[in-house]
């Protein structure tokens, strides 16, 4: 009885061997594809709540900063550079990211100003 026992025993694992069941690469593999799923839905729903960088050009810095925040950007940093322009000395000629481009609310976004020398 023992002996028939421990050859069921061994064919039962021989078997599980041969496919593969329950081996750490289907698990990897589900856990991968969990993962996926969950980063679909992720950028699904970001979509949804994307908003768009307003154009502020011809503005002065503090105001323009305003507009993006009113926009609904509210975790954002910001650095400027000086460029030669037709646009009055001071004020913003262009961002980069450039007007009309979209983002998560939720995104941590540099922007870079470039003042009108």
């Amino acid at each position: 009885m023992k002996k028939r026992l421990i050859i069921y025993f061994c064919l039962l694992l021989s078997i599980f061997i041969i496919t593969g069941c329950g081996t750490k690469k289907e698990i990897n593999n589900n856990e991968e594809k969990k993962e996926e799923k969950e980063r679909v839905e992720k950028e699904e729903s970001d979509t949804d709540n994307k908003i768009e960088l307003p154009d502020v050009s011809g503005m002065k810095l503090e105001a323009a900063i305003r507009k993006i925040q009113q926009a609904g950007f509210i975790n954002f940093f910001y650095g400027t550079r000086e460029i030669e322009s037709d646009v009055y000395s001071g004020l913003v000629v262009k961002t980069s990211p450039p007007a009309g481009s979209k983002f998560s609310r939720k995104n941590k976004l540099n922007i870079t100003f470039y003042i009108s020398k």
